[in-house]
């Protein structure tokens, strides 16, 4: 992974708010899929500690405040984690269409429901449709903005490749 996550992470965590803040609900969830596509680059083993890491510093510097974003994102990770290995070694658009879908979703909603503290029981469920359409739209954006992000994030790493020795 390039040595540029953090800065890019910071960069895009304090883009979020700002856009929060211009846009309200219709701004992009470009930190949300910057994630995505950090987690998808880590091993399984290692997407829920990144998932909580990334999440706080959402936290931090987007919105100020600490520990919603990043239990929406530990949740999400693991839905995603769950859901990427039924699709094996590639991404298509589709595969990545879903697991952009699966993470939004999974993430709004568990915000909503955990860390909104404007959010009661009984109005939770009146949002659940408009997050479902705003991760939609942010899903069909992914499928777009997850190669791109891919390239960039293995930019750090070396390939080597192994030769078989010469026969003599």
């Amino acid at each position: 992974m390039t040595p540029l996550v953090l800065p890019a992470a910071l960069v895009l965590a304090t883009l979020q708010g700002a856009l929060g803040a211009a846009f309200g609900a219709f701004a992009p969830a470009l930190y949300s899929l910057f994630a995505l596509a950090v987690l998808l680059e880590l091993p399984r083993s290692s997407r829920l500690y990144a998932a909580f890491a990334l999440g706080l510093l959402a936290d931090l510097f987007a919105a100020g405040r600490t520990g919603g974003t990043a239990l929406a994102f530990v949740l999400a990770a693991a839905a995603v984690s769950r859901a990427d290995r039924s699709f094996g070694g590639g991404r298509p658009s589709a595969a990545r269409f879903a697991l952009a879908f699966v993470f939004l979703l999974v993430s709004t909603v568990a915000y909503t429901l955990f860390a909104d503290s404007s959010v009661t029981v009984s109005s939770a469920f009146s949002l659940l449709a408009g997050d479902a359409v705003r991760s939609l739209a942010n899903a069909c954006l992914a499928v777009f903005l997850l190669p791109p992000l891919s390239s960039f994030l293995s930019a750090g790493r070396k390939s080597v490749t192994l030769s078989p020795p010469p026969r003599l």
